[in-house]
Formats: structure tokens, C-alpha cells, sequence
């Protein structure tokens, strides 16, 4: 499909997707920390990673708007630049793309509630408690062992183990009091712009669910400037693929707007002024919801504003350090961090969860939660 959209970009895009097949033949592994797979499993992602290595550090190396402007129509140009939100680099778009590409990518009916309530179930049926709205305040920590987790409401909850799957920063710096750290991780924190992850201006519209649109459907705009970042294109997603989706007729449309933990700090200074941030939220979504009918006229007077969330609103919500979703971008400086989540000097004490791989993700923090749940074992020494 490529090649008949611009059959003078032929060479670039059979380079192009023999990066992205080879990338797609790895089966990523994870069940259990690669420590402690069997030979046989490790010994064959050795070999699947040394057969993509240049390709990883080939993608590794060099930005989407780098790659893209070897590429000459403007619409091959614009889908490498914004297949994937955020500046990440190439490896991150072709891996994105191989995974959806390779058919390990879909969207599960009912969304990410399903794969929540799955893994809900899954849990209760393990015998496990679930605590709603008890935020943890702070990690209790006695001669080096965490001896509790204290909660708003006073109450400790005691175990021999816990994990902490929200933001590590958060976690490192608010409830552990900054006394452990893991220096990998927070290194990254401390330095946002060689460092940036993921944020946004998330923006939900009602509309009309008989009409109907590729999925992503994405489109330039005339720029305009949102705290630090210039926008020159809108990516938008309307859910009626899902018929679980739709409710009388209605369904809702999603609009991501690309910002980072390097406009925190504009976001924060906003919303001192809160009626302000407020009121500069409504515009923001009527002038986005604008630029939506002049795309899409049939969604004249068939789309409302539902919500918007902002950085701020992540921070709020979770704890997010400056207002990040995910963890940290790849970019062109510095690529994967993994860790088995221990802080150096707490004994039984683990990060878990998107936060502590990069980019982060509902995939990698399930994976993560596996390998944390092989650490505690071995720990325990616990066979089996």
C-alpha cells in the first residue's frame, strides 16, 4: 500500500519494512526475568535480539523527522512522524508499528476495562483484597524493611512484601521520605529535557457514532503553540468500532495532544490561576472541536465537549510525576532502562509496574508485575 501511495519512495519503504519485519520476529519473553529463564529460552533471544541488533541501533540513533525526511511524500513523512504520540525515536515508531503490524497489537473489546477486569477477577480469585479509595501517604520503614504501608485514614496495612506500582518518583521522593533511591531511575527524572516522558492534553468529545472514520484518523492543522510545543496536527480516535462503546447512538471521540514533562512546569504555572486554567481548558477544546468540523463537516452540530484532561489533571489524579502517562520517551540519547525495581538498603521492597521500563505501557507493566511476583519468590525462597 505503500509503494502505491509513492512508487519513487520504493527503495526507502522495502528498507523500511524489512527493519520493521525482522523487529516483528521477536518474541519478547515475559515470563519471568531474563535471569531466570531456562538456556533454552534465553538462548534464543540472544539470538532473536543479535539478528535485530542493527536494526535496533540503527532506529535507536536517529529521530522520526530524521528518518522521515529521507522518505519524498509528504504523506509517508507524515505517518512516520505521527504514528506514535510524543518525540520518540525511530526504534519506538517501527516497534510500535511491528507490533500492530505483526496482529500482537489489537484493541480488546470493551477496552482497557476488560483487561482491568480481568485482571481484577483474576486476583479475587487468587484470594486477594482490593482497597478503593485508600490512598498510600507513606512507606513505614524500620531498620531498613519497610514494616508498613500507612494510609489516609491512619490504618497501616502490614505484609512480608510489598510493591509499589505508581509513579517511582513519586514513590522515591513522597512516600520513602528521598532516604532510598534507585539512582538509574531518578537520574532520569531529575534531568526532563534529555530525559522527557510522555504527557498530553487529552481531549473526549460526544458525537455521532454513525459516522464513521479510519482509526487513527489524523490530520494537519494550521500550528499552533500549546505551552512549549508547536501543534501542527491533530490525531483523533473515534471509539464506535465498538459497538460495547456506543450508548444511544453516541459514542466518544478522543483527541491526544502531544505535550511533555519539559511543559510541566507552564501547566503548574496556569493552574496557580485557576479560573484561568479552567477557562483556558474550554478554549483549548472549543478551538480543537473547530478544527474537527472544518475536517470532518458531517460532525457539524453532532459533536459535544466531554472532558479534558491536562498534565496537571494526570498529577492530580495519580500522582504522576509532571503529569507523565507513561515512563520515558526513547529518544536519541539515551534508550531501554530495565530494572528489577529494588532500592539498594530496603531488604523487602520492590518498584513495579510502567514506571520502571522504558516507555512504560499497559504490556510492559503487566510484565513488569510478573517478574516482581518471580523476585518476591526467590526472596522467599519459595520453590515452584
Amino acid at each position: 500500500a505503500w509503494i502505491d501511495i509513492s512508487k519513487e519512495d520504493t527503495k526507502m519503504i522495502k528498507k523500511f519494512f524489512k527493519m520493521v519485519r525482522k523487529i516483528a520476529s521477536v518474541d519478547l519473553p515475559i515470563e519471568e526475568p531474563i535471569r531466570y529463564m531456562s538456556m533454552k529460552t534465553k538462548w534464543q533471544f540472544i539470538k532473536d535480539f543479535v539478528r535485530t541488533f542493527p536494526y535496533y541501533t540503527k532506529g535507536m540513533k536517529i529521530s522520526c523527522e530524521e528518518y522521515a525526511a529521507k522518505f519524498k511524500h509528504p504523506a509517508l513523512r507524515n505517518a512516520i512522524v505521527n504514528i506514535q504520540p510524543g518525540e520518540g525515536n525511530l526504534y519506538s515508531m517501527m516497534y510500535c508499528y511491528a507490533t500492530v503490524a505483526c496482529g500482537n497489537g489489537g484493541i480488546p473489546t470493551g477496552g482497557s476495562k476488560t483487561v482491568i477486569d480481568n485482571m481484577v477477577d483474576k486476583f479475587l480469585s487468587l484470594k486477594g483484597k482490593i482497597r478503593y479509595e485508600s490512598e498510600v501517604t507513606k512507606i513505614e520503614v524500620n531498620d531498613n524493611k519497610v514494616s508498613g504501608y500507612r494510609l489516609e485514614s491512619g490504618e497501616l496495612v502490614e505484609a512480608d512484601y510489598y510493591i509499589a506500582c505508581c509513579d517511582s518518583c513519586y514513590t522515591m521522593i513522597n512516600l520513602l521520605d528521598n532516604k532510598y533511591q534507585h539512582k538509574k531511575i531518578m537520574k532520569r527524572y531529575l534531568d526532563p529535557a534529555k530525559h522527557p516522558a510522555p504527557s498530553c492534553v487529552f481531549i473526549n468529545y460526544v458525537v455521532d457514532a454513525s459516522i464513521k472514520l479510519p482509526i487513527p484518523y489524523i490530520f494537519n492543522i494550521t500550528p499552533f503553540k500549546l505551552a512549549t510545543k508547536l501543534i501542527n496536527h491533530l490525531n483523533i480516535r473515534n471509539f464506535n468500532y465498538d459497538n460495547t462503546q456506543i450508548r444511544n447512538g453516541k459514542s466518544v471521540l478522543q483527541v491526544l495532544i502531544d505535550q511533555d514533562s519539559n511543559d510541566y512546569s507552564w501547566w503548574q504555572e496556569l493552574y496557580k490561576l485557576k479560573a484561568e486554567y479552567l477557562s483556558f481548558k474550554e478554549k483549548i477544546a472549543q478551538k480543537v472541536r473547530d478544527l474537527i468540523v472544518k475536517q470532518v463537516p458531517s460532525y457539524k452540530d453532532k459533536i459535544d465537549i466531554l472532558d479534558v484532561a491536562t498534565p496537571i489533571t494526570f498529577n492530580r489524579y495519580t500522582n504522576a510525576s509532571r503529569g507523565s502517562f507513561m515512563s520515558f520517551l526513547f529518544n536519541k540519547r539515551k534508550g531501554v532502562i530495565m530494572t528489577n525495581g529494588k532500592l539498594k538498603g530496603l531488604k523487602n521492597f520492590l518498584l513495579s509496574g510502567q514506571y520502571v521500563q522504558t516507555p512504560g505501557g499497559m504490556p510492559l507493566a503487566l510484565a513488569s508485575g510478573k517478574y516482581s511476583a518471580t523476585y518476591i519468590k526467590k526472596m522467599a525462597k519459595v520453590r515452584g
